[in-house]
Parts: C-alpha cells; structure tokens; sequence
C-alpha cells in the first residue's frame, strides 16, 4: 500500500515521521455530504472572506492546517497552558458581543462544520452544560493514536465568549463520533 510521510522541522533538526497508509486516512475520514453551509456558501455569505488568497473569518486572519498538526500538538500537550486564552483572544474579536447565548453556539457549529470538523450537533442543556457531539471527526496521518484534547481546549476558549466559567469535563471519541462535555465551573 501507499505510504504517507510527513516532515517537520523542529528547533533546526529534521525529523522524518510515518504515517497512516493513504488507504487507512482517508478511510476514516470518509463521510457522506451534510446539509449545511460549505466554504463555498459561507464565502459568498461573507462569514469568510477571501484577500490575496489569505482567508479571513470576520476579517481576522484564518489558517486553515491539516488535521494530523492537531494531533500532534494534542500529543505533546503544546500550548495547552495558554491555549484557551489565545483561543479566546482570537474569538472574542470575530464573535458578536451581543449576540445571544444560542446565535454564538449556532455560530460554533457553522465554523465547525465549514472547516471540515464533521456533522456537528451543539445541545445546551438546562443547567448550561453544553454538548458537543461530532460525527466523523478528522482524523491525523500519524500512527499514534488520534487525540482531539488541543481541538477540544480551542473550542473551550471559545465557550469563553459566552461565559468565561466554561470548563471542559469530558472527551472522548468512539466510533467515529467525538463527544466533548463543557460545564460551567462551580465554586
């Protein structure tokens, strides 16, 4: 089978990685369409913006990486202390301050799904927990195992938009489906 390599350059020295075959990748990465918004539609309505082939989310500057850097970064916890706060910094800017609690999960769930996280299913609960459920989350290239925690700690950052209580409780991914619990901290 095809076998797929990744190079990194790390702090001046090259590292050679393997990967996942190409037929294992894109077996797991395999979905039928959603309905939804595309980047297609999300551009010609404007939530993203296209300058000198740079993407833009509300006018700030967007990256978008393939999913195994994610990984990567989940598995050796880098940034993870600062993290949220650059996660929040980055979304308080482009997130509509008066915009209600379910307009900015709503808003969640549309940037999900228009960067290729999945089928994205978003439920507040009475008690302000809130559950993210995705179906066919993407999966990295790298052998070891796929971690979601540096994607899950992003999103919490976001939460902080809402309320800067937000925790992430719970993460775990079976089957195919990621189900990531946030809860409001309690003192």
């Amino acid at each position: 089978g095809l076998e797929v390599e990744y190079k990194f350059k790390i702090k001046k020295e090259k590292v050679r990685l393997k990967g996942k075959s190409k037929r294992e990748y894109l077996k797991l990465n395999k979905f039928n369409s959603i309905r939804g918004m595309a980047l297609r539609e999300a551009l010609k309505f404007k939530v993203f913006q296209m300058k000198n082939n740079k993407l833009y989310l509300r006018n700030k500057g967007i990256s978008p990486l393939e999913n195994t850097f994610f990984h990567l970064l989940s598995q050796k916890k880098i940034l993870f202390d600062k993290l949220k706060l650059i996660s929040y910094n980055y979304f308080k800017k482009v997130v509509k301050k008066d915009a209600k609690e379910e307009e900015k999960l709503k808003f969640l769930k549309t940037l999900l799904q228009v960067m290729g996280w999945g089928i994205v299913k978003i439920v507040l609960k009475e008690d302000k927990e809130v559950v993210i459920e995705i179906k066919y989350p993407p999966y990295g290239l790298q052998l070891e195992e796929d971690d979601w925690s540096f994607f899950a700690i992003v999103i919490e950052g976001y939460l902080w938009t809402i309320n800067k209580k937000y925790e992430m409780k719970k993460e775990k991914c079976k089957n195919r489906k990621l189900i990531i619990n946030y809860s409001l901290k309690r003192k």
